[in-house]
């Protein structure tokens, strides 16, 4: 009787790394097709967020002769909620979005955070509490202060035309159009972000042009531009503080982006 032979077991070390080779093949392919699923899921979170915001925007203008939130909003809640008084340039961020709450139908504060944003204030509640006066939420996190991805200009009418932008990702340079390349400050860096336009459309930027001849959007002069501040009309005389002014969160990075109450540049 032959006797038996044990076969040996296991792997080689030539099929061991033959093995690793290969999920290291793989890894490198999908590791950077997860990342940009994941991107791209975050962007199209952004984006119907911002058109959340921006048709809330339009609704309040419907309410309120074709304006949508003024330059002179109070900081804080009054018996009749957030309604214009003074003749002074006070309009927040915040302010601005508990108008829409009240008006505009959007009382969820998370919709103002980006899921990419790396500084922004995740997991916020509503902007509103339900008490009267209507004041912001005591929830915690606190949507009042809160770092906010998107920015907005106050004192914008309907009648501006369609191409104004309402609200846009935060990071924006004033001059040249292009998004902080830093993740503190700008919500995708340097790859861009998205616009609100008064006609109500979304659009994604990687910029907004090489230069204002080949601006991506249209100064309220009617020419090309790609500096968002001459997008807006500037007012002069005893209406000056009527200008649309930039708002951005307290506290969010802004490098060389629109800091808070940066007005309007454009011609009537």
């Amino acid at each position: 009787m032959r006797p038996r032979t044990n076969s040996p077991e296991g792997f080689t070390l030539v099929e061991l790394l033959t093995v690793i080779a290969i999920i290291g093949v793989l890894a490198a392919i999908l590791i950077p097709v997860v990342g940009k699923v994941r991107e791209n899921a975050q962007r199209a979170s952004d984006l119907a967020n911002i058109r959340s915001i921006g048709q809330a925007a339009l609704v309040y203008a419907q309410e309120h002769n074709g304006s949508l939130p003024a330059t002179n909003l109070p900081a804080a809640a009054g018996t009749t909620g957030f309604v214009p008084t003074g003749t002074a340039a006070t309009t927040t961020l915040y302010s601005y979005a508990a108008a829409l709450a009240l008006s505009g139908g959007l009382n969820n504060g998370a919709v103002w955070v980006s899921p990419a944003d790396l500084t922004g204030t995740q997991g916020l509640g509503n902007v509103l509490g339900n008490g009267q006066p209507r004041d912001f939420a005591a929830d915690t996190p606190a949507f009042n202060g809160a770092i906010l991805s998107f920015q907005a200009f106050s004192g914008l009418r309907t009648s501006m035309g369609a191409n104004t932008p309402v609200v846009w990702t935060r990071g924006l340079a004033a001059a040249t159009g292009v998004w902080d390349a830093n993740r503190q400050n700008s919500v995708y860096g340097a790859d861009g972000g998205h616009v609100f336009f008064m006609g109500g459309h979304v659009q994604f930027f990687d910029n907004l042009g090489a230069d204002d001849a080949n601006g991506r959007l249209i100064a309220s002069s009617g020419t090309r531009t790609r500096q968002l501040l001459t997008t807006a009309p500037v007012f002069t005389g005893p209406a000056a503080w009527q200008t649309p002014r930039v708002l951005s969160a307290t506290g969010a990075g802004t490098g060389p982006g629109l800091a808070h109450d940066t007005a309007a540049t454009g011609s009537l």
